[in-house]
C-alpha cells in the first residue's frame, strides 16, 4: 500500500502538465484537445501490453515500470522547463514539446490499474481482501485531496519544484516496489 500511496501521490504533477504547457509554452486552448487525445490514444495503444505483462511476469514489475515511467515524464517535464529557463526559445511549434508528457502518461495509465488494485489483491490472503481494499481506497481518496496542493508547490517553488517532486516520489515507489514480494514466482 506504501508504493501505491506514493506513487499516487507522484501523481500531483499531472494537472499541472497543461497549465505549464498553456503558462509556460503559449498552448492555446484548442491544443488541450490535443493532448486529451494524445493521452486517450496511448492508453489504448498500451492497454494490451500491460495486460500481457501482467499475465506473464506479474505485477511487481508492473508496479516498478509505472513508477520508471511516471518518473520519466517528470524528468521530461523538468526537462523541458530547464530548457525553456536556458534557450528561451520562441515559436507557435512550443506546445507541441508538451505532447511527450501526454503519450507518456497515456502510456502509463493501464499499468496504474493493474499495479494498484490487482496486485492488492494478489498480495494479501483472500479473507482479508475487503479489509484490505476498503483501507487502500480510502488512503487512496486522501491522497487524492492531498494532491490538490500542488498548486501551493507550483507557487512557493514553481514548475521545477513540482515537477522534482514528482520525479522524487516516483523513485521512492520504484524503491518501494522493488522490495514487494512476487506472488507468482514459485520457489523452484
Amino acid at each position: 500500500m506504501a508504493a501505491r500511496l506514493v506513487l499516487g501521490l507522484a501523481g500531483i504533477a499531472l494537472p499541472f502538465y497543461g497549465i505549464y504547457a498553456k503558462n509556460a509554452l503559449g498552448a492555446p486552448d484548442g491544443m488541450v484537445g490535443v493532448y486529451v487525445a494524445t493521452r486517450i490514444g496511448a492508453t489504448v495503444l498500451f492497454n494490451l501490453p500491460w495486460g500481457r505483462l501482467s499475465d506473464r511476469r506479474g505485477n511487481r514489475l508492473v508496479v516498478r515500470l509505472l513508477s520508471l515511467g511516471n518518473g520519466a515524464t517528470a524528468l521530461l517535464a523538468l526537462a523541458l522547463v530547464g530548457l525553456m529557463g536556458l534557450l528561451q526559445p520562441q515559436g507557435t511549434w512550443l506546445p507541441y514539446l508538451a505532447l511527450p508528457l501526454f503519450f507518456l502518461d497515456g502510456a502509463a495509465r493501464p499499468a496504474q490499474i493493474l499495479g494498484g488494485s490487482n496486485f492488492l489483491l494478489e498480495l494479501v490472503p483472500e479473507t482479508e481482501r475487503p479489509l484490505y481494499l476498503g483501507l487502500s481506497n480510502t488512503l487512496m481518496g486522501i491522497v487524492v485531496l492531498i494532491s490538490g496542493l500542488g498548486g501551493l508547490v507550483v507557487d512557493f517553488f514553481g514548475f521545477a519544484g513540482l515537477f522534482a517532486l514528482s520525479l522524487g516520489l516516483c523513485l521512492a515507489g520504484y524503491v518501494l516496489a522493488s522490495g514487494l514480494p512476487e506472488p507468482r514466482e514459485t520457489g523452484s
